[in-house]
C-alpha cells in the first residue's frame, strides 16, 4: 500500500465521515478541517469505490441468483 502519511484504518474513519457529512449536508463538507493527507486519502478511496462500485454490484447480484 502507498503510504499517505496514516495507517489504513484512520483513513477509513476520515472517509466514513466524510460520507456522512456528504448524507446529511452536503455544504457542511466543506467545512471540514482535513489535512493535506487526509483529502488525499479521501481522494483515492473515492476513487477507488467508483472503479469498483459496478463489480461489487455484479457480484451481489450473482450471490442473491445462486441463492435463489
Amino acid at each position: 500500500m502507498i503510504d499517505y502519511g496514516m495507517d489504513l484504518d484512520h483513513a477509513l474513519r476520515i472517509f466514513r465521515l466524510y460520507c456522512r457529512r456528504l448524507q446529511q449536508d452536503p455544504s457542511s463538507v466543506e467545512a471540514m478541517l482535513l489535512t493535506d493527507n487526509e483529502k488525499l486519502a479521501i481522494s483515492k478511496l473515492k476513487d477507488l469505490v467508483k472503479e469498483f462500485a459496478g463489480l461489487l454490484q455484479t457480484e451481489q447480484s450473482a450471490v442473491s441468483i445462486r441463492t435463489a
